[in-house]
């Protein structure tokens, strides 16, 4: 309400003076007379319509993929909850999640480009049998979610089967070649005993259930499985858990020696995440990082951990560390913009970060893995192929990778000194390095036999219990 003295601010709606409806925010603003009355109201009116447009479109972005153009994962997991909440008046639902089989030969086969193009196409497909009433959405990398609403059991698995069958049924035209997919499903019948995020993990749990049994399967799991509630409430415990240690704090940093093996001195250390419980004891990697990874989580404890690495160098600017990127990270190029802006802001030359990415991940994606490279050397970081051997096609990608450090991976170190087979892995490994002029790491040396053997066949660095467990303390020279 405007008053004597307080201007008055509000947004209307009017038409221009070319007869077009617009969007302005007006002002009132009172002034006073010589006798300090009321006499006058200047009014200003300044068109925001371009502003507001801009505004919605970004609203709309933040709940689209921007590959396909569908609903993103925050705009599905609302959708869930809709139906659950649907569900509790008496309208069952369900929800798929599905998995392109094989999609990462694609991808690593035919690049990252091209891969783009099979998920656009794929949308497509999907979209093209459901109706209205379902939301499609795409759950990330590989991975769509369709919420059925109105369904029952029997028509969710028909929907499910006539969605694999369309994808299965096309071929993929990419213009040298045809290729041909299928789908994998996890069916969570949606009837109001859950909450939503438990639908997510109970409809997650059937994925991973039917990939596990082979390619193009369906699993179908309702709330009545006490096992699998039991399972579903355990990892929505620690999902809570995980959330709650990045709100308080509650993980730590510990670091491992990298070692030069021919002087036997550490000269660059690893950092590794670790989580705290309740009363401050250790819990391995092994027991929160999966879940992280599966729930979304795995970018925040990223950066959590980029964010006290950079604090930790800032403050010794001799050391030099090594840093993990996950796999779902790599898949956001939201979190890439995000690291290299912590970069940026570092008080450090950025050549004390190294960044590793497991072969797995990078042959997973290996476009958007060479994109991450490139962009972070760019900047004068190095970056490190981790568990290296583990993949295929191997050589050939290492080529084209800007890599400064091969980390062999530990299978092949623990048993180099009786299996020629691993010891001829070794020395291949050794040499395509050499020759691409790239340091080699070997982990998971244990013993001093092996690290004088890894020595004789040229390896640069070693990491491993031999030198120390990873712990709070930095091991120095």
């Amino acid at each position: 309400m405007l008053t004597e003295r307080a201007a008055w601010q509000g947004e209307r709606d009017i038409v221009g003076a070319d007869g077009v409806p617009c969007v302005a925010v007006q002002t009132l603003t009172p002034v006073s007379g010589e006798a300090g009355e009321p006499a006058r109201v200047v009014c200003v009116l300044q068109d925001v319509t371009e502003r507001r447009r801009q505004d919605e479109k970004l609203r709309r972005m933040a709940r689209l993929d921007l590959l396909t153009n569908l609903p993103n994962r925050a705009a599905l997991e609302e959708s869930v909850d809709r139906a659950v909440r649907a569900a509790r008046e008496g309208e069952p639902s369900a929800l798929l999640l599905l998995d392109l089989d094989h999609f990462n030969v694609v991808n690593e086969a035919l690049g990252h480009a091209v891969g783009d193009r099979v998920l656009v196409a794929v949308a497509s497909l999907l979209s093209e049998c459901l109706d209205d009433r379902h939301v499609l959405a795409r759950w990330g990398g590989d991975e769509f979610a369709v919420v059925l609403r109105g369904v029952a059991a029997d028509e969710a698995v028909r929907v499910t089967e006539e969605l694999q069958a369309r994808v299965s049924d096309y071929r993929f035209d990419l213009g040298f070649e045809a290729v041909a997919l299928g789908l994998s499903a996890g069916v969570a019948l949606v009837d109001g005993a859950l909450e939503g995020r438990e639908v997510l993990a109970l409809a997650d749990t059937a994925l991973y259930e039917a990939k596990e049994r082979g390619s193009g399967r369906v699993v179908v799991l309702d709330s009545s499985d006490d096992a699998r509630r039991s399972e579903i409430a355990r990892t929505g415990q620690w999902v809570r858990r995980i959330r709650d240690a990045l709100r308080h704090d509650r993980l730590a940093v510990h670091y491992q020696p990298v070692v030069d093996l021919a002087r036997g001195v550490p000269v660059h250390a690893e950092a590794l995440v670790r989580m705290l419980n309740e009363r401050g004891g250790l819990i391995p990697p092994g027991e929160f990082v999966p879940l992280a990874e599966r729930h979304g989580l795995m970018t925040a404890v990223d950066r959590w951990v980029l964010d006290h690495v950079v604090q930790h160098l800032e403050r010794h600017p001799s050391r030099r560390l090594f840093v993990n990127l996950s796999g779902t990270g790599l898949e956001d190029d939201g979190h890439l913009g995000a690291v290299e802006e912590r970069v940026r802001r570092a008080l450090i030359r950025p050549s004390q970060l190294v960044f590793e990415v497991t072969e797995t991940a990078a042959l997973r994606d290996f476009q958007r893995a060479r994109r991450w490279m490139e962009r972070l050397s760019d900047l004068g970081c190095g970056f490190a192929l981790d568990d290296f051997g583990t993949g295929f096609c191997t050589f050939s990608y290492l080529r084209r990778l800007p890599v400064d450090y091969v980390k062999i991976d530990r299978s092949f170190v623990s048993s180099v000194r009786r299996d020629r087979g691993d010891e001829a892995m070794v020395r291949a490994i050794v040499a395509v390095a050499r020759a691409m002029d790239k340091r080699v790491i070997a982990e998971g040396v244990e013993d001093a036999e092996t690290a004088e053997a890894l020595t004789a066949m040229g390896v640069d660095l070693g990491q491993g219990f031999l030198w120390g467990r990873p712990g709070q303390a930095f091991v120095e020279a």
